[in-house]
Order: structure tokens, then C-alpha cells, then sequence
């Protein structure tokens, strides 16, 4: 039970739904201190580097092991992957890696594990299962199992409608709809206030994504550390959809924020189309003479250029060695009378804090 949502208690998963967090409990039982669910969240984010880069060897032409190790440097480099593990501990920092592996076996083929991955994401937070929808959208339009496809977004759009509409709601919550307020039709509010007021008026809805310089400057800089090849991906961009929606039809500023948690859930799909847009862009065109030097030179060079638009991104917003790193804090004396006071806290007590 949770006391930040009002005057009533109000059961955690009517805020957000992650079961996933049971499959955590026996580690966090283990160490037996709340510090573990920070470990937990950076080896999450860390090691989703692995899936990308298995990724990226399967989309790449030729396999390029040196832009493959780029685009997993440039992922951990990224200031909004910094901003998702700096800004406390949140469920869906545990979605990326997930949501990674089932690309990869998405593009090799191994269904089964591919589902066992999409479930498991899905369990992070009930959002996800919108982008599990648009992954199963895509295999039924564009892939070669449609039936698939189609199985996984129906069990996608209807564990998101029974989470939403029917489970968080008995908890004492609900979807967070005031975040999309601006697009609600005038002096209304609910989920048909805002479809409607989307019908109504999409000129405006389509002004408020897109013609928003702050959003547009948010997509600039989740893009700009794989120099924008995203934008080549075609077709795969239907997976990102609704990752990418919830941030830019919302009306509060922190949603299309590289400081705070929520691009978490986009990250994965910037270098899942990265690695398809340099596929795309055939950096080792054929010709009847084999490769060429130029050719054999292309991968090489979007490898540098990737990695030196991650540095200088990094250098500026990031928190690895860059301008807002900062060094562990030393033992002061406030800081030691923290600890005293901290230990002195019953370890069965329970404590209301700000964050």
C-alpha cells in the first residue's frame, strides 16, 4: 500500500502494474536493504547492451563487429539511459533489456523465447503492452508469421485494456490520463474526452507533437547520438509507435525529458531502427568486383561517427565523465549523521519520505 495518491492508502499496482517486481522479491530478500533495487535497475539498463549488440550483428551488412560495439557504446553513453538510472528506481527501467532480447529473437526467428521475452516486458509496467501490440502489428503486416503477429497483439490489447480498465481501477487507481490533458476536449476529462478531442481537432493534436520545439528538441537529442539513421528504418518504425507516442501526446514537460525515466521505454526501439536504418543505407554495397575500398570503408566510418556524436552528447548531458558527473560522496559529518540517524530506523518500521 502506497500513501502518495491521496488521503487513502492506494495498492502500488493501481499506480503502475508490474508483477515482474515478485520475480525480484527473492534478491531483494537476499540483501535485505532497499539499495538493491538501485543494483538491480543498473544491471538492467548495463547488460541490455548485450541483446543490442547481438541485435545489430543481425541487421548489419556484413555483420560489422565495429559498428555493432558502437551502437552498444553509444547506447550506454546515451544521457537519457544516465537519466533513467540516476532518477531513482523505477519498474520500467526493467523493460529495456527485455523488450531488446525479443528483437533479437524477433529478427533470428526463435519464437518461443521470443514470447517468453515479450511476456516478461510486459509484466514491467501495463504501457509495454502497447509496444508488444506494435511489435505483433508489424510481424502481421510485414513479417512472415501474420497469424503470429496477430495472436500477439490481440493477448497485447487485451491484457492492456484488462489491466487498465478492469484491474488497476479495483486497486484504487488507474491510467495516469491528466498527462494527455491538452488534447482533452475543453472542460472534460477520460479517455474519451481525449479521443475525441484528437478527432475533433487533429491539426492541433498533430501542432502539439510536432510543432512543439521542446518535444522536437527531445527527439533531437534521442537521435542525434546514432546521427539520426533511425529515420531510414521504414517499416520497423511501426514497432516504436506507441513508445514514442506516450511521450509526445503528453502535455507535462518531464515526459519528453532525457532527465527523468520515461524515455526508458524508447531506447530500445532508437537503436533497434539504428541498426535497421544503417542496414538500410547498404554500407557494403556489392559490385561485381567484390567490395570496394570506399565500401569496405563506409562501416568503419558510421562506427566513428556514432561514437564521437555519443561522446560529445555524453560529455554535454551525460553523467559518465562528462560535465554533470560527480565523484561518490565523501563520509562528511552530515553525511555520517544521516547514516546514524538511518540506522537507528527499526528495520520492520515502517517511514513516510519525500523523495
Amino acid at each position: 500500500l502506497v500513501t502518495l495518491y491521496g488521503e487513502a492508502p492506494v495498492n502500488q499496482f493501481g499506480d503502475h502494474f508490474t508483477p515482474l517486481y515478485y520475480l525480484l522479491a527473492p534478491l531483494y530478500l537476499l540483501v535485505g536493504d532497499a539499495r538493491a533495487l538501485l543494483v538491480i535497475q543498473a544491471l538492467f539498463l548495463g547488460l541490455a547492451a548485450i541483446p543490442l549488440y547481438l541485435l545489430a550483428r543481425q541487421l548489419l551488412p556484413g555483420r560489422s563487429t565495429a559498428l555493432s560495439v558502437a551502437l552498444a557504446a553509444s547506447f550506454l553513453l546515451h544521457p537519457a539511459l544516465h537519466g533513467v538510472n540516476t532518477f531513482d528506481f523505477h519498474e520500467i527501467a526493467l523493460a529495456p533489456m527485455l523488450l531488446l532480447w525479443a528483437l533479437v529473437c524477433l529478427e533470428s526467428g526463435r519464437t518461443r523465447l521470443m514470447l517468453v521475452f515479450l511476456g516478461l516486458a510486459m509484466l514491467a509496467k501495463e504501457e509495454v503492452a502497447l509496444s508488444v501490440a506494435a511489435i505483433g502489428l508489424y510481424l502481421w503486416l510485414f513479417g512472415a508469421r501474420a497469424r503470429l503477429g496477430l495472436l500477439i497483439s490481440g493477448v497485447a490489447l487485451a491484457y492492456f485494456g484488462a489491466v487498465t480498465f478492469v484491474i488497476m481501477p479495483a486497486l484504487g487507481g488507474g491510467p495516469d490520463l491528466a498527462r494527455f490533458a491538452g488534447l482533452a476536449a475543453a472542460d472534460d476529462a477520460g479517455l474519451l474526452a481525449l479521443l475525441s478531442g484528437v478527432l475533433s481537432n487533429p491539426v492541433y493534436a498533430f501542432s502539439q507533437v510536432f510543432l512543439n520545439p521542446e518535444k522536437l528538441a527531445f527527439l533531437a537529442l534521442l537521435f542525434l547520438p546514432v546521427v539520426f539513421t533511425p529515420l531510414r528504418a521504414r517499416a520497423r518504425w511501426l514497432t516504436a509507435v506507441p513508445a514514442f507516442s506516450v511521450a509526445l501526446l503528453a502535455s507535462t514537460p518531464v515526459q519528453y525529458s532525457i532527465e527523468y525515466h520515461y524515455p526508458a521505454i524508447m531506447l530500445p526501439f532508437v537503436y533497434y531502427l539504428a541498426a535497421a536504418g544503417l542496414r538500410r543505407g547498404q554500407l557494403q554495397p556489392r559490385t561485381a568486383a567484390g567490395l570496394d575500398a570506399p565500401a569496405r570503408r563506409a562501416p568503419a566510418a558510421a562506427a566513428v561517427a556514432i561514437l564521437v556524436a555519443s561522446l560529445a552528447m555524453n560529455w554535454q548531458y551525460g553523467w559518465l565523465l562528462g560535465k554533470r558527473y560527480q565523484p561518490p560522496p565523501q563520509a562528511d559529518a552530515h553525511r555520517q549523521a544521516l547514516v546514524a540517524l538511518l540506522e537507528a530506523v527499526p528495520p520492520q518500521a515502517a517511514v513516510s519520505t519525500l523523495s
